[in-house]
């Protein structure tokens, strides 16, 4: 049967197809690495509805010069707004200086000592600790094995000098979102929802190692509310038996279940719930994806585990880094949240770590195995604001007018578009049933 293109057939809306909304259109991370300035923030956004874009998220990235949340810095985010208001494109936010989300470029930790993420230490005699460490003792075992509350010191050159963020201590990202949200809700408020549908988190993770903690087996998750909550969820008093975290001693098996449960408890009901919760009040979209969601054990090192939390996120969405597609699970399990909790969208952050030979063929396969696995919003990997030096190296493709084949690049993202907008609707009817 020909359909024509106002045609409606089984719930599909064929006009969503022809006259292609720029919300179903690839919408890549566009680097703002340099000095930042509205002229040139224009002029880009008119690129981008030459090349088939949806438009784009303003996300940080090594190299920018204009100072992080600065007046400079939100004017020329005004510039692009006003200009992709014209043209009919959709700009989207994000929500940190760099990655991983939940330090606020620093202001998080610089608040309160208590906000900085903290680990959960043992250490033998023979273990040299970090001089000057900031260490509570908790337990101590007549081996003279230690078990510490260790808070993460200041002077991490990634997190500007300062250190990450304690995602699990709910006051601490309450900061997050005043540093990191509120001034967006306060300045580009009016425009949620409609020119600015979403904001993006990036790999945030409970933990986050400095690279001199040389203590192997030695350090897990803590937060200060920890042995009180895990009391409530579980019965019975941690502290007593933390050694079952690390040695096959006790009941260690249940101990650490009840440990990690707890652990994602706070990851959602802190980090994803509160922020998730903040979003729907202000009328944008919480979407973007958690560190190492990729793999059973890298969830449960980096998050204990993510997938509760995406339930609180309206466009739950995952990370796919490379030219493969050997990655299942991760769509899966994200695809799982959407269809139980009703979700219309489902984003992917792809093509990062693809190199700067990707081709059309490449992004066309990737993006349809993605798509296949229930994703219908793309997020490209990564335009480049400027490629001048160090910053062409920054993880790459660059997707961007830098390119040849920039003037052509409309012919793969218009039908991965109508692919992302036909797959936007309808419902799943699933067959089977896996347990994670």
């Amino acid at each position: 049967m020909h359909l024509s293109s106002n045609s409606t057939q089984g719930g599909v809306d064929f006009t969503a197809l022809t006259q292609l909304d720029s919300v179903f259109r690839p919408t890549p991370l566009w680097s703002w690495n340099e000095v930042i300035t509205p002229d040139e923030a224009r002029r880009q956004v008119r690129l981008m509805a030459q090349g088939g874009l949806g438009g784009a998220y303003i996300h940080v990235r090594v190299g920018l010069i204009t100072p992080y949340m600065g007046q400079e810095f939100l004017a020329a985010i005004a510039a692009a707004l006003d200009e992709a208001r014209k043209l009919g494109l959709k700009l989207h936010l994000y929500d940190e200086d760099r990655w991983p989300s939940g330090w606020g470029g620093g202001a998080v930790s610089l608040r309160d000592p208590s906000f900085r993420v903290k680990w959960l230490l043992r250490t033998t005699p023979e273990i040299v600790l970090p001089p000057n460490a900031d260490l509570t003792l908790l337990s101590e075992d007549a081996a003279g094995t230690r078990y510490y509350r260790y808070v993460s010191p200041l002077g991490q050159a990634w997190f500007n000098g300062t250190t990450y963020g304690d995602l699990m201590d709910q006051r601490a990202m309450q900061t997050f979102i005043e540093v990191a949200y509120e001034p967006y809700a306060a300045r580009f408020g009016a425009d949620f929802g409609d020119l600015i549908p979403t904001i993006f988190t990036d790999e945030p993770s409970i933990t986050f190692l400095p690279a001199y903690a040389n203590v192997p087996r030695g350090m897990l998750f803590w937060t200060d509310a920890l042995p009180a909550q895990f009391q409530t969820q579980h019965g019975y008093d941690l502290l007593p038996r933390i050694a079952s975290l690390f040695e096959d001693v006790g009941d260690y098996a249940a101990i650490r279940t009840d440990y990690y449960r707890t652990c994602a408890w706070f990851l959602e009901h802190h980090f994803a719930k509160q922020i998730g919760t903040w979003c729907r009040e202000h009328g944008i979209a919480f979407t973007g994806h958690f560190m190492r969601e990729d793999t059973l054990t890298g969830n449960l090192a980096w998050d204990a585990n993510a997938q509760p939390a995406y339930r609180h996120f309206d466009w739950p969405g995952i990370d796919h880094l490379g030219r493969q597609v050997n990655e299942v699970i991760t769509g899966l399990g994200c695809r799982s949240t959407v269809n139980q909790y009703g979700k219309t969208r489902m984003m992917s952050e792809l093509y990062g770590c693809g190199g700067q030979h990707l081709s059309f063929a490449d992004r066309k396969w990737i993006a349809e195995q993605q798509i296949i696995l229930g994703v219908n919003f793309l997020v490209p990997h990564l335009t480049l604001y400027t490629m001048a030096g160090e910053r062409k190296r920054d993880y790459p493709c660059n997707l961007w007018y830098q390119q040849p084949w920039w003037q052509h690049n409309t012919l793969v993202d218009t039908y991965l578009g109508r692919l992302c907008a036909l797959m936007a609707q309808g419902e799943m009817v699933p067959e089977f049933l896996i347990m994670h």
